[in-house]
Formats: structure tokens, sequence, C-alpha cells
């Protein structure tokens, strides 16, 4: 039986930004924004092969791109989630799960990370100006591999920790094997770097770091550093943020 596409959360999204549009409101960067979604959809329609197993046993193999040779290999069921897979590869390197990541497609088999990269992202990413795909909403047996053998993923986009997914092939499940048995690693080789080198954040940055056009970091540079304060600060960020992405808005 054939699959169901995904299906990607996109509210209001479009009723919105045409309502806009109608009223003369940023007409060309919001009509810019609606090509550009069209791109992002199309792009991944393409990725798709619905005709894939969910009852197979996918297998990856993931390269930490910042140190050879350090890979990971882990097997994931057909119809799990690609967040299983961005979970379990961050577990393998022994890393918190205290950061957003996202995987991007990438024709050509060779990983580019670049703000033309079209990415799918952790559940509750929200910096993108129109709906895009998050990683509990496309499964394992939704990517169409002979097209895109490789995928990129990024955790902590502050950090940067790249990787290479390799698609390696598929498996039936065995008899004794169950669903919740997966994702697993199979086999790794090397030592997974420090998830935060030198120390942390609190040891990388210095107060001339941070920036003067930030109010939360205007409220650290001069020593108001209550709680309270720094909350009232950072939802000012939040609320000024909304005003400048359309979607945003959709709450």
């Amino acid at each position: 039986m054939k699959m169901k596409p995904p299906k990607m959360m996109e509210s209001n999204f479009l009723e919105m930004i045409n309502g806009k549009i109608a009223k003369g409101r940023n007409v060309d960067y919001l009509k810019q924004v609606l090509v550009d979604f069209d791109e992002y959809q199309f792009l991944f329609h393409d990725a798709f092969n619905l005709e894939n197993s969910n009852k197979k046993v996918y297998t990856f193999r993931v390269h930490y791109t910042g140190k050879k040779p350090v890979w990971r290999e882990i097997e994931v069921y057909g119809n799990q989630y690609f967040l299983e897979l961005a979970e379990e590869i961050i577990f393998s390197m022994d890393w918190d799960n205290d950061h957003m990541h996202g995987f991007c497609l990438n024709k050509k088999g060779e990983v580019m990370f670049s703000k033309d990269s079209p990415f799918f992202y952790a559940p509750g990413w929200e910096d993108e100006p129109f709906p895009a795909y998050k990683t509990d909403e496309i499964k394992i047996c939704h990517i169409d591999y002979e097209k895109y053998p490789k995928l990129g993923f990024i955790f902590d986009f502050g950090a940067g920790h790249q990787f290479t997914v390799e698609f390696k092939g598929t498996r039936d499940k065995n008899r004794d094997e169950y669903v919740d048995d997966f994702p697993v690693l199979v086999d790794q080789r090397g030592i997974a770097p420090e998830q935060y080198p030198d120390g942390g954040f609190e040891d990388q940055l210095s107060l001339d770091d941070l920036d003067d056009n930030c109010p939360l970091c205007r409220a650290i540079k001069d020593g108001d550093n209550s709680l309270d304060s720094l909350v009232a600060k950072f939802m000012q960020m939040e609320e000024e943020e909304k005003k400048k992405l359309p979607f945003k808005e959709l709450g």
C-alpha cells in the first residue's frame, strides 16, 4: 500500500500572507516568501519516495565532519521519524540533547551547509519566514535515498556540530527484534569531541563579545542580571522578532 506524504503544519500561513499582500503590506517581501515556500515544497516533494517500505530496518553511517575518523553506524526502523535518528546520533556522541538540530538535503551527495540547503528542523524551530518540515513529521522511509544517498545533519546551530548521514541499505527486521529496539547503535569508530570545547559557552565569551544592539546583552553588561529583569528583556526581544517574520505571528 502506497504511503501518504508527510504533512507539514502550515496553520493559516497562506491565508495570512495573501491577506497582507491584499492590504499592500510588505508586498515585494511577502511575494518572495511565497516563491521561496513553493520552491521549498517542490524540493521536498521531489525528495520523497512513497514506495519505500516502512517495515524495513534502515542503516546509516553517520560521519562527524569536524574530526576524522569519527563515525557511528545506526539502524532505524522505517516507520520511525528523523527525530528519533537525531536523538540517537546525539546520544551516540555522549552529548546532552539540549539544542536544536536539523537535516538538510543535497542531491549531489556532497553535503553543503548553506542558507540555500533545504532543511527540516527539530520541533519548535520557528526561524524561517515560512512553514518548514520538522523531524517529527518526516519518517525514515519517506526519503528517496537513490536521489539523496547522503544527508547533512547539524546539532547546535551555534556550535555547528556537522555530520554526513550516509544511507547504507535496508534489511528485514528479525523475528526476535521489536520496533522499540530501534534506533540502535550497531558500530562505531573514533572518540567523539567534547560537546562544548574549552569548558562551554561561559568560558568562550567575554562581556566584549556581547552585542550592544541586543537588549538582553546590554542588561548583562550593565550588571542587571536578576532573573526577572532578564526574562523581561527576553520577552521584549521575542515580541520584536515576531514583528519581523510574518510566520511567527501565527504563534
